[in-house]
């Protein structure tokens, strides 16, 4: 192994994890990619769509990968309620994985701020913020003399931040005219709406064939453009030299500054890229804003100095039906497609802009009615109930999931903290905030897994003790409340999970999961089956559709997706140019009742038999 020190080196061993073990190093080890065996992979089918209001550094409208709490909370400011609804998706539960990533839409018609520089009262460079939302009005500019000579300095601020960008400026290009003639000046023309038209020219006096007119369509760099002009007549009519940027690449002949008539006979010129540098310096370092051509006439060079002014112009914007409607169109022609829908809105209209859509995208939706209703008397606590069960009624598909109760959460679980932390450590939120939970217990979990008896990241209910009545009622109406865990006496669970279509009478078969299953098995036997499409209808064709078909049915097997299913019942039929598949499968249902007899055996005299059952609420 070597000799160190007059000594033969020692090798250490050290663990690392390598190919799903902890191996001991060193040793030889060598891992085979099994992929290629599995043809019928079962997908996760938990891409997550989340439709929230908020401003920060996220474009308004667009889809964003979002995948940690912490990178959420670096790109949107804390009123956000698109926060809230990210962080409950992420962790909503104690006991259960909540959504490793979600997909998020912001709703509201935010704007940017910005603030344009001016060269001698003409507009020379836009600054535009990087986020949106009326919170980048706080973001201020000053512009001075750099302490290098020559260039500026910029100075952002944001709420007691500072960022300085010194020394501003770039040299490019040193000239002189050192031929015979008795005058030379130098013109730099940068054309912004035809950049074709920018160019180098020479006006040489006292002898003729030496002006220079050197195109930037044609000589497209600073070094390009001093080679040509070092050249010309011979080498003996110009010198030009041309400076690399701070990374050492020469730059476009497109970023110098303009200049009218200027001596080169005199003395050099030393030709500038000061604009170019500010934007390019701008746009790669300031968190705060970027910078841009202003439309129409601007004025090229270094802008002028400018005292502390704020960017004006950021709003935060009203989400309405038109900016949702975008939203949902926006996520419905993205990749990957929408399995799980959450529209975190009170609004009843975008709730059922949400359900429509989930039917749309055969995606699950999550919605929460958003009353906070009156439950201090009876007569309130029966019109609540009657509330929640009609706005339930109003989102008719089996793919929409409504919680209908709110729940109390800790102000650390929540962004917008109001009020004195002292007096109440809780807030009470309305029923979207419970179906951010929810979302968020799906999206971590196989689309066979339950939701009912779940455990809620929550300290309380909107409402204390429904009754087991109660509960019923709004189980049988579509709605799935949460309510405290009855067995262990403390947290807070699903409770019996029902979508909100009650077209079948057996509430068994239209929980959640057991549809989701249905979707998810028809989307991966229809992927599947797609590698058939464009293929000869030879013989045997259907034989080969069937082992497909059975090989998906039998990954879901594994999965625990379905409890059995018969090959025999795969049928395949092939008519004409089209190939029809029937096939049948057991659901995994969910255990929503739990039965249990007692015999209690006395010393003398009879038997006595009780049976214990656990209340609708409590049997999940």
């Amino acid at each position: 192994m070597g000799n160190l020190a007059g000594r033969e080196e020692l090798t250490v061993s050290r663990s690392v994890f390598f190919a799903g073990r902890v191996l001991t190093v060193p040793q030889a080890a060598a891992e085979i990619d099994i992929s290629a065996l599995n043809v019928n992979r079962i997908g996760g089918l938990n891409n997550l769509y989340v439709f929230a209001t908020g401003v920060g550094v996220l474009e308004p409208g667009k889809v964003h990968l979002i995948t940690d709490s912490n990178r959420l909370r670096r790109l949107l400011h804390p009123s956000s309620e698109a926060l809230d609804a990210g962080r409950l998706v992420l962790d909503p539960s104690p006991t259960e994985n909540g959504a490793p990533y979600f997909y998020l839409v912001l709703t509201n018609p935010a704007t940017q701020s910005t603030f344009t520089l001016q060269r001698s009262a003409v507009n020379s460079v836009k600054l535009t913020s990087r986020g949106w939302g009326a919170w980048t009005k706080q973001v201020s500019v000053k512009v001075e003399a750099g302490t290098a000579s020559g260039t500026k300095k910029l100075t952002t601020t944001y709420l007691g931040e500072v960022f300085v960008q010194d020394n501003i400026g770039r040299k490019v290009l040193s000239i002189r005219y050192v031929g015979a003639g008795s005058a030379a000046t130098m013109t730099i023309v940068q054309d912004t709406a035809t950049p074709s038209n920018a160019k180098l020219t020479t006006t040489v006096t006292g002898t003729t064939g030496e002006n220079l007119d050197l195109g930037f369509s044609l000589y497209t760099s600073v070094e390009a453009l001093a080679e040509a002009i070092n050249k010309f007549g011979g080498g003996s009519i110009y010198t030009a030299t041309f400076t690399s940027d701070t990374s050492g690449r020469s730059t476009d002949a497109i970023s110098i500054d303009p200049v009218a008539a200027q001596d080169i006979k005199t003395a050099a010129y030393m030709a500038t890229a000061n604009w170019q540098d500010l934007l390019d310096r701008v746009n790669k370092e300031n968190p705060y804003f970027s910078a841009g051509a202003p439309t129409g006439t601007i004025s090229r060079g270094a802008p002028d100095n400018v005292a502390v002014t704020f960017l004006s112009g950021g709003a935060d914007g009203t989400a309405n039906s038109t900016t949702w409607t975008d939203a949902l169109d926006e996520a419905r022609v993205s990749f990957p497609k929408p399995d799980l829908i959450l529209t975190f809105s009170t609004d009843q209209s975008i709730q059922i802009l949400g359900d429509s859509f989930a039917k749309e995208v055969k995606g699950r939706h999550f919605t929460g009615n958003g009353l906070q209703a009156d439950w201090s008397s009876q007569g309130g606590r029966e019109a609540a109930l009657s509330a929640i069960k009609a706005a339930s009624r109003a989102l008719n598909s089996p793919r929409t999931f409504n919680p209908g109760i709110g729940i109390r959460l800790l102000r650390e679980d929540i962004s917008q903290v109001t009020g004195s932390p002292d007096l109440d450590r809780t807030r009470l939120v309305d029923a979207r905030y419970t179906a951010a939970l929810y979302a968020g217990i799906a999206a971590g979990g196989a689309p066979s897994k339950p939701l009912t008896r779940k455990a809620l990241r929550c300290v309380g209910l909107e409402v204390k003790d429904l009754q087991e009545a109660e509960l019923a009622d709004l189980i049988i109406g579509g709605v799935c409340p949460p309510f405290q865990d009855p067995v262990h006496n403390g947290g807070y669970v699903v409770c019996r999970q029902t979508s909100t279509w009650t077209g079948d009478d057996n509430l068994a078969n239209i929980e959640y999961s057991i549809g989701r299953v249905a979707d998810a098995l028809a989307e991966q036997v229809r992927l599947r089956q797609n590698d058939f499409v464009g293929l000869a209808a030879v013989d045997k064709i259907e034989q080969a559709m069937k082992r497909a078909t059975i090989g998906v049915l039998a990954d879901a097997l594994r999965a625990g997706w379905v409890r059995q299913f018969d090959p025999n019942q795969v049928v395949v039929t092939l008519d004409n140019d089209v190939i029809y598949t029937d096939y049948a499968f057991d659901p995994v249902k969910v255990i929503n009742f739990a039965l249990s007899t007692g015999h209690a055996q006395p010393s003398y005299g009879s038997t006595v038999q009780t049976q214990v059952q656990l209340p609708l609420a409590a049997a999940v």
